[in-house]
């Protein structure tokens, strides 16, 4: 990881920079692993399992009414992960067939114009100014010859 301040590298678990001294523990970082569709399933179904445990600790033991929804929490949290990392997997997914620019392969050069096409060659110093005095001088000097 680089600090955004001064471009020191530092550990990834860094929290403040040892180049300049500036608290790095807040600057995101990328997730060095892409989404799987194993990091979107396990969460997923440990969260259905979680509120399975949980409606039988309610239904079969004595007073887990009391204190069996209190494992719906870590179910929804899990079934919320599974369902964000498959819209991450998506997404990637989407990202990767997005077609770059290709310019084409080949495009036919126009052909060369005939001589017959060709404009004549003419003097364009009468249209516009000459460049400089020197050019204009020598114009005229070359006139009165």
């Amino acid at each position: 990881m680089f600090c955004p301040r001064c471009g020191a590298e530092n550990a990834e678990a860094a929290s403040f920079c040892r180049g300049c001294g500036s608290n790095i523990s807040l600057v995101p970082r990328e997730d060095k692993k892409p989404p799987s569709i194993d990091g979107a399933v396990v969460p997923f179904f440990g969260g259905i399992g979680f509120i399975l445990v949980a409606l039988a600790v309610m239904l079969l033991l004595p007073g887990g009414h009391m204190w069996g929804f209190w494992m719906f929490i870590p179910a929804f949290f899990m079934i919320g992960a599974g369902v964000s990392e498959y819209l991450r997997l998506k997404e990637h997914q989407k990202q990767a067939r997005l077609p770059g620019y290709a310019p084409p392969a080949s495009i036919p050069a126009p052909p060369p114009p005939r001589a017959a096409e060709l404009p004549t060659r003419r003097d364009t110093s009468e249209f516009y100014p000459p460049g400089s005095v020197t050019e204009g001088t020598t114009k005229l000097l070359d006139r009165d010859q």
